[in-house]
């Protein structure tokens, strides 16, 4: 369900409902390693979803999008470490508790260039941007199973409280290109919120930023491009595994160039 409404020509309120469903699936159910085991009595995931926020253009200056939103996961799937009669230490996926995150995110650009007398109409722009999203993701409702009480208000893993990035964009006749800056924040990778763990399988992802750019040149039919990711090499990573390669940490890629050349027929 969505609903909108025109406050003037260039601006509206908006607001979505919408009702989730995910069964179970041949990946929550696999086993990717020997020291893994799955609930037989694994649940189908429910909940819904609901934002409300505010859009739209001032003149030709400031284009802006606000909202705010709610999310509930009902029997939420994770994996737990656990430890058997042997004392082995396994990972077990199961329903691990309802979840709900809910946050704000934000965006705007402003052309500086049409802040000019003489290029307030221009096709030409510079223009910089912004966008910051706010989440708190955590574990409710443990339905009064003691052992799931201890995830209660735990943080949601691979659910970074905040993230923002910031830039340029440019466009000059047939020349074009942005500089971004993205910055994401701490997150954990189980439900237990484990800082560390003996084989890197589960633990803290820490913050990380990186920077990109790209520009393009436009000539005929004709158009030429170059890119470079994480242009400050910076070293990171966003997951861990408990399978192939790992267990441990996968990094991300470090610096990287490309260069496109594309034609228009």
């Amino acid at each position: 369900i969505g609903l909108d409404y025109k406050i003037s020509s260039k601006t509206d309120a908006y607001t979505n409902f919408s009702q989730n469903y995910s069964p179970v699936n041949f990946g929550d159910i696999v086993l990717i390693q020997p020291n893994m085991k799955v609930n037989l009595d694994l649940k189908d995931v429910k909940g819904y979803n609901f934002d409300i926020g505010y859009r739209g253009q001032y003149k030709s200056l400031v284009s802006f999008d606000f909202s705010a939103f709610y999310l509930l996961y009902r029997n939420r799937i994770g994996t737990l470490l656990q430890v058997d009669g042997n004392t082995d230490i396994y990972q077990y996926k199961t329903n691990i508790s309802d979840s709900r995150s809910m946050g704000t995110e934000s965006y705007a650009d402003i052309n500086l260039l049409h802040l000019l007398k003489n290029h307030r109409y221009s096709p030409n722009k510079l223009a910089v941007f912004g966008s910051l999203a706010y989440t708190d993701a955590v574990y409710i409702n443990p339905k009064n199973d003691p052992t799931r009480k201890k995830f209660e208000g735990k943080q949601v893993e691979y659910a970074a409280p905040w993230i923002y990035r910031f830039g340029i964009d440019y466009i000059f006749k047939k020349l074009s290109g942005s500089l971004q800056y993205s910055y994401t924040s701490a997150e954990f990778s189980d439900a237990t919120n484990a800082t560390s763990s003996t084989d890197g399988s589960v633990g803290l992802i820490p913050k990380y930023n990186t920077v990109d750019f790209t520009t393009s040149y436009r000539f005929g039919e004709w158009m030429i491009s170059i890119s470079a990711n994480n242009l400050t090499d910076t070293k990171y990573f966003t997951r861990r595994t408990t399978g192939f390669p790992g267990p441990g940490i996968i990094p991300s890629e470090g610096r990287s160039f490309y260069l496109t050349l594309q034609l228009k027929l």
